[in-house]
């Protein structure tokens, strides 16, 4: 009887102090949740997790929505994860409503390396985060195919919405907090009147970071303000965002132009480092709300290319009577380049009414006879400067419906931009997309001469933001590889490489322990190839087209100087 009961005692406490817990399609939920018994449902993991708890799903196809129920505590989250790399599908096809993931109220929660797939009906919707829920981080998901209706051609209108991944902060009190969306992918979604990745209302501290969001019929990425998801309308708005290191293309609505990364009412964000191309615009800052503000974006060292429409698009579009305005907001060191796709293009630069906004240091291209900058007459204490413009066609300005035909009358109009350029940048290859400065590019140090970069601000290349004495004009850094020093290799985490058939293979030490990007550079510090790795991996292949020279190979902390 005692050898009954210390063995009872001994079951127990090796069951409370489990921390990985496994699911299979091909689980039983009566079973005891280990790897080699798993449970078969990914809800009863969430309903017996504990905090510190990593909930592992195994290849295979989970048809469920669910719901956290359980919070991490500070230092102990609860991760929902995939397990070994293996393809884990948290599907909607049968699904009669609600998120296939719901995250309401919790707290220090991860959710990593999960797909959620082929959700068709109204308002569906792939991960909501909503309530007073802090501490939560998203990271390297796929979200595809969540659709407001199974048929292509539906026409969407305002009660026709589909949301992949959409973060309320609807308690009005508390907000949302300490929020990471990052390295996730968001494609092919049909979102009627909704977003591919929004942040909404009381949502303050938050990082979307390195997402790929592309080929939805909206806007790509939406961070709001002022729509009353918060009650309190002094906390309807997100705010203190970092938004870097994205890339949106192809998102296109049939209905109205939608940006790659939209602002709209949300305040104290910066928009750096993103790549935008094809979309509708390529970076919009608005506040549709009448009487309402949208107040201190930065939008700096970002590559806005080839999107259907314009460049980057700022202001209130029809202040006062239709629309809020923007205040207080700055666009600097960006390229916006070809944006000029579609027949309907209104320019590369748009601004409408603002009030205390800045344009510097921006890089502005086209080869139509597109407007370079397009701004009504009515904003205030508008201050342009120390850009460059360039038309290889016929140089086009528009103030207040009024077409300016050069440099000169645009600064008589405008009252700004008296130190600025108009003049060919010696872009690299623009036919190819390559907007790079040339070494001879009078864009090299001819920046805003009074602008300090940030610690740890960087250019599109991820290389220091000033090389010399002064930035330079747009978003690529040209300089030597300041910043790019070789890591000794005994304390990097490569091993060796190989070079052959224009390909470099890197073997790593070990295996990976996280998810990575890593960045093949030339010897001038530009970016000739970006890849990213996988936790688990042991080796890696970079293309390249030049078969002699000096790069540098660069991941997490680890730098490689590779000659050739």
């Amino acid at each position: 009887m005692i050898r009954a009961i210390v063995f009872l005692l001994l079951l127990s406490s090796s069951a409370y102090c489990q921390t990985q817990f496994y699911v299979s399609p091909a689980g039983n939920d009566a079973s005891t949740g280990t790897l080699l018994l798993p449970w078969k449902t990914v809800q009863f993991a969430l309903d017996n997790s504990v905090p510190g708890c990593t909930i592992y799903l195994m290849g295979g196809t989970y048809q469920e929505n669910v719901n956290a129920t359980i919070s991490g505590t500070a230092g102990n989250y609860i991760t929902l994860t995939n397990y070994n790399n293996q393809v884990a599908i948290i599907d909607g096809t049968s699904s009669s409503g609600g998120p296939l993931l719901y995250l309401s109220g919790i707290q220090y929660f991860k959710v990593i390396g999960i797909e959620f797939a082929n959700y068709t009906q109204n308002d569906a919707q792939g991960i909501l985060i909503d309530g007073s829920s802090s501490n939560i981080q998203i990271q390297n998901n796929k979200i595809h195919d969540i659709h407001f209706s199974s048929n292509a051609s539906d026409v969407p209108n305002a009660n026709t919405n589909a949301q992949p991944l959409i973060v309320y902060g609807d308690n009005a009190s508390n907000a949302i907090t300490n929020l990471t969306i990052s390295g996730n992918e968001i494609f092919n979604c049909r979102t009627g009147f909704s977003e591919g990745l929004a942040v909404n209302g009381n949502v303050d501290g938050f990082t979307v970071f390195e997402n790929k969001v592309h080929d939805n019929s909206n806007i790509g990425i939406d961070i709001i303000g002022h729509e009353g998801t918060s009650s309190n309308p002094s906390t309807d708005q997100a705010r203190n965002g970092i938004i870097s290191w994205n890339n949106t293309w192809n998102n296109v609505s049939s209905y109205a132009t939608s940006g790659g990364i939209y602002v709209d009412g949300a305040k104290d964000c910066i928009i750096e480092n993103n790549t935008c191309f094809g979309n509708g615009w390529g970076i919009e800052i608005g506040c549709e709300a009448i009487g309402q503000s949208t107040d201190n974006i930065t939008v700096r060292n970002n590559l806005v290319y080839r999107n259907l429409e314009g460049g980057i698009v700022i202001g209130g579009y029809d202040y006062p009577s239709n629309s809020g305005k923007v205040v207080f907001s700055s666009v600097h060191g960006n390229t916006i380049a070809e944006n000029h796709i579609s027949s309907n293009s209104s320019g590369e630069l748009i601004i409408s009414y603002t009030e205390n906004c800045t344009f510097k240091s921006n890089l502005v291209y086209t080869s139509s006879n597109d407007f370079l900058v397009g701004s009504d007459a009515n904003s205030t204490f508008l201050v342009l400067d120390f850009n460059l413009y360039y038309s290889t066609t016929s140089t086009q300005f528009s103030y207040n419906s009024n077409v300016l035909s050069s440099l000169v009358s645009w600064r008589s109009n405008s009252g700004g931009d008296f130190t600025s350029l108009q003049t060919d940048p010696l872009l690299v290859n623009p036919i190819s997309n390559n907007y790079h400065l040339t070494a001879n590019s009078p864009a090299i140090d001819h920046g805003d001469s009074s602008y300090i970069p940030l610690a740890g601000e960087t250019d599109i290349d991820t290389m220091s933001r000033r090389q010399n004495a002064r930035v330079d004009i747009g978003a690529d850094e040209f300089g030597t590889a300041v910043g790019i020093q070789e890591t000794e290799l005994e304390q990097s985490e490569f091993k060796s490489f190989d070079f052959s058939n224009s390909q470099i293979t890197i073997d790593f030490k070990k295996p990976l322990e996280k998810n990575s990007i890593i960045y093949l550079y030339d010897d001038q510090g530009r970016l000739l190839a970006k890849k990213e790795v996988k936790k688990g991996d042991n080796t890696v292949v970079l293309d390249i087209q030049r078969a002699a020279g000096i790069y540098f190979i660069k991941m997490n902390r680890s730098v490689l100087k590779i000659v050739l």
